[in-house]
């Protein structure tokens, strides 16, 4: 206090030296008066802009704010993180970081709006920032933009040739315009970059299916529960892909397998009640079916089938 008492009168004597105005801030600094420190960081500045001293001083501030501020957004207090986040922009306009944790706070709250103009403004600063770029890319996508997505997902691809979620993110994205031969060779690039990426062998899987090449969907969906145990919905598509090639026994296994990841996978139980049908177990087919038609998806498919069963057929 008597520091900072003596460092008042020094500036009052000498109102256009920046040192004790830094100086000032310091002592202020010390006692986490952060917001009367960035002020007199701040005036030092203003007096002396080419003093990287007092620019490194109020960049620190600024950085101070953005940890206390990512403390609240790590527990979802995002209506105190937001205005701290804003602070520590304002004391440092470049800070990157600062512009990307409080777009990403909007994206939270669903506030797309205000996360895309963030991100922006961010961009426009260092348009190499392949998180802002993808996070630019998943709001168009939202916001069925696609065209826009593309773009930026290209983008951070293009400034993070590696960066494997990027490249995940075209692919789900092309798959929404149709584009399967894109799509399956970002799905492939994925992989190349991050082999144990499971969703990639997965939906690398999808994509096969759909493009009737049933042989390589199902070498997709075994990588897939290579790398992971937990992915019911490569062992229910096994499943699919195994009655399909009349191999019921093995598609009775792996659509158990799906249900024991997933107690209610409405389709894991269709193609369980497809297998147990044509294994002749009419009983266990039945019960596979009704769980199945409790999932409004799969309510008419399973209807039809345990009509047919009723029929006879």
């Amino acid at each position: 206090n008597l520091a900072i008492s003596d460092y008042d009168d020094i500036i009052y004597r000498f109102p256009d030296r920046a040192l004790p105005y830094y100086e000032k801030g310091i002592i202020l600094t010390k006692i986490n008066d952060y917001d009367n420190a960035i002020i007199n960081f701040l005036k030092a500045k203003e007096i002396n802009p080419n003093k990287e001293l007092y620019v490194t001083a109020i960049i620190s501030i600024a950085q101070r704010k953005e940890k206390e501020a990512s403390q609240f957004a790590r527990n979802k207090d995002f209506n105190n993180a937001i205005p701290m986040y804003e602070e520590a922009i304002s004391y440092y306009p470049e800070f990157t970081q600062a512009y990307f944790n409080l777009a990403k706070s909007f994206y939270f709250l669903q506030d797309f709006e205000s996360a895309k103009n963030v991100l922006l403004t961010n961009l426009a600063i260092d348009s190499k920032q392949t998180q802002s770029l993808k996070m630019l890319a998943d709001i168009y996508k939202k916001e069925n933009d696609y065209d826009e997505a593309i773009d930026f997902y290209k983008k951070a691809i293009e400034v993070s040739p590696t960066y494997y979620k990027a490249h995940y993110s075209l692919g789900t994205t092309l798959m929404l315009i149709d584009d399967l031969d894109g799509a399956k060779e970002s799905f492939i690039n994925t992989i190349d970059i991050k082999s144990t990426y499971f969703k990639a062998h997965e939906t690398l899987g999808i994509v096969n299916m759909m493009m009737g090449a049933n042989d390589l969907a199902l070498e997709n969906f075994l990588n897939t529960i290579e790398v992971t145990k937990k992915s019911y919905k490569a062992n229910y598509l096994l499943a699919e892909i195994y009655n399909i090639n009349g191999d019921y026994s093995t598609a009775k296994t792996y659509a158990k397998q799906s249900i024991s990841i997933k107690k209610n996978c409405a389709p894991a139980f269709y193609h369980l009640g497809v297998a147990e049908k044509n294994l002749g177990n009419i009983a266990a087919a039945r019960d596979a079916f009704e769980s199945a038609k409790k999932d409004r998806d799969w309510r008419a498919s399973a209807n039809y089938e345990l009509e047919l069963i009723e029929e006879g057929k």
